[in-house]
């Protein structure tokens, strides 16, 4: 005879409310979302599911972007609402040093949240999370609400061969003030001007909007550019 004498595992998570997919299957319909300036594409294949976004199948050209977030815009770090986000990605780039990609939460996801000309992340809304611009080969770390904003160039290379797991935590060290820790294969980020020092930001969490999972890429020259995620993945305390 079988008894059901412990608590299931997601009943033990239950604090958490989340956001998991490995990209097995891409339904348009309830669960991600796709925003592209031209003929860009979001498909999925291999083993274990593969996330290849494309900024163009056709005519490339510069400023081509591409995005993928979850439906729902779900997240919204605050006070004693810790959040944590995952991500495995990688990308080659089509013109070498041209590619911006970024990686992470969002506000009102549309064209031009990676900004033309390879300006960055945009001046407005809220963004949390990993991005690489044009001209520059290493990631940065952005964290944004409204006008109020940090970044920082790290030491890390981007655009390798493998596969990068980029994760960071929004804990709200100082009441509605948060402190953002980014990691990078489970080593803390390192800042290019003080090598010595690793990444952390502190951000007002004051009238903070809502934020989706989003990973993003746009070309900075007239090539495609193609970013692959593996995974992705958003928590927050409930």
């Amino acid at each position: 005879m079988s008894y059901l004498n412990r608590m299931p595992q997601v009943l033990r998570e239950a604090d958490n409310f989340s956001f998991v997919t490995d990209f097995i299957t891409l339904d348009a319909t309830n669960d991600f979302a796709t925003t592209f300036s031209t003929t860009g594409t979001a498909t999925i294949a291999g083993i274990g599911g593969i996330l290849s976004l494309l900024t163009a199948a056709s005519a490339p050209a510069t400023n081509d972007e591409a995005y993928l977030s979850n439906k729902l815009a779900a997240f919204k770090p605050q006070a004693k609402k810790p959040s944590y986000f995952e991500a495995l990605a990688q990308f080659t780039e089509g013109s070498v040093n041209n590619a911006n990609v970024a990686v992470g939460l969002a506000s009102s996801i549309s064209t031009g949240l990676l900004q033309a000309a390879s300006g960055g992340i945009r001046a407005s809304g809220a963004f949390i999370g990993f991005f690489k611009k044009g001209g520059e080969n290493a990631w940065r770390f952005h964290s944004r609400n409204g006008s109020t904003f940090n970044e920082t160039l790290s030491l890390t290379p981007s655009g390798l061969a493998a596969y990068q797991r980029l994760d960071f935590q929004v804990l709200d060290g100082m009441g509605q003030v948060a402190t953002i820790v980014p990691r990078i294969d489970g080593a803390l980020m390192r800042d290019s001007v003080n090598p010595q020092l690793p990444v952390k930001h502190l951000l007002d969490l004051t009238s903070l909007p809502a934020l989706f999972a989003v990973v993003a890429v746009k070309a900075g020259a007239a090539n495609a550019e193609t970013l692959n995620v593996d995974y992705l993945a958003a928590v927050q305390l409930r």
